[in-house]
């Protein structure tokens, strides 16, 4: 389920007063400063329902927030919002300043009073939790008063490609196979707060997941360097070689087929595109990452059934004949 709401279509003097009651107390349980009146307030939020679970996007032009007396007393307290930072962002609870930069993560106190500065407006996206499936996995059974995470960190940079993945992938999956995946997301945030057994066994599963998740994203974005391979994969995600071959190993691929798979739908992708038909078969294959003009031709006829120039030419006639089809009355 996916919802969206915005103050473009309405009247200035309504536009405050709307995303105050409809977002900030029944979605965040926050109250915003006003802003001075010579700004035009403006906001958008668009919030994807999966299972359990919520991912939301957010950009409002107003910089401060707090969470009140009024906001806790008003609160049912039964979820917990991550959030990944986009600019600066300044936090204070009781008498500590919390400073965050672009690509960290925090989850405000949903229990105490907070005041939160964001020079550039209140934007960025979020991930929103119910407790009865993170305590569990937390030692102790709750967060600390603020949870903030460095977004460099091995574990920040999982997280943040692993919340990205899921925003891209969450909204075209049916809804359990959503929270499925947004709950590998709770498990990484366990590990980062500080794990239960439950926890850490659940986490450990979410590591597995986030590493091959970021592996299989490492080599999408290298696929045509023909250097690619397992050693420099294992050093862009901090693992050793051997983690690295383990991860796929639940897959039923290695990892070399994997890329060799990639590499070859690539190029049965560009064969058959009249946009790539001035281009030799050897001009794509060495393209694509491919080292050996042999090697690719045996991949390509023992995945495909036929040999690349074969293989182009269906493609060709199948082209055209699907535009005599259309022209001929």
């Amino acid at each position: 389920m996916r919802l969206q709401i915005s103050t473009d279509s309405l009247d200035e003097c309504d536009r405050v007063a709307f995303w105050n009651e409809a977002v900030c107390q029944h979605l965040f349980n926050v109250t915003p400063d006003t802003l001075p009146e010579a700004v035009p307030f403006r906001a958008r939020l668009d919030v994807h329902v999966a299972g359990r679970f919520a991912i939301i996007e957010v950009d409002s032009n107003n910089p401060d927030a707090q969470r009140t007396t009024a906001d806790l007393a008003r609160s049912r307290g039964d979820t917990v919002l991550l959030h990944r930072v986009v600019s600066p962002e300044r936090y204070r609870v009781g008498g500590e300043a919390y400073s965050l930069g672009p690509g960290d993560f925090c989850i405000p106190p949903t229990d105490a009073p907070f005041r939160c500065h964001q020079p550039e407006g209140i934007r960025g996206p979020a991930l929103l939790i119910p407790r009865a499936v993170l305590n569990p996995l937390l030692a102790g059974g709750h967060l600390p008063l603020f949870f903030r995470l460095n977004g460099a960190s091995p574990l920040g940079a999982l997280l943040g490609g692993a919340l990205e993945a899921a925003a891209a992938q969450v909204p075209k999956l049916p809804g359990e196979l959503g929270d499925a995946v947004l709950h590998n997301l709770a498990g990484l945030l366990a590990l980062a707060c500080g794990a239960s057994a439950d926890g850490r066994e659940t986490g450990r599963q979410a590591l597995r997941a986030a590493h091959l998740d970021a592996a299989r994203r490492h080599v999408e974005r290298h696929l045509a360097e023909p250097e690619l391979a397992p050693a420099a994969v294992a050093a862009a995600l901090g693992i050793s070689v051997r983690q690295l071959h383990v991860l796929f190993e639940p897959t039923g691929t290695s990892f070399a087929r994997y890329v060799q798979q990639r590499r070859l739908e690539a190029c049965r992708t560009a064969l058959a595109s009249p946009l790539d038909g001035q281009r030799s078969v050897a001009d794509i294959a060495f393209g694509w990452g491919f080292n050996s003009l042999s090697v690719f031709y045996r991949a390509f006829q023992a995945a495909y059934g036929m040999s690349p120039g074969d293989f182009r030419e269906a493609a060709r006639r199948e082209r055209e004949g699907r535009w005599r089809h259309l022209l001929l009355p």
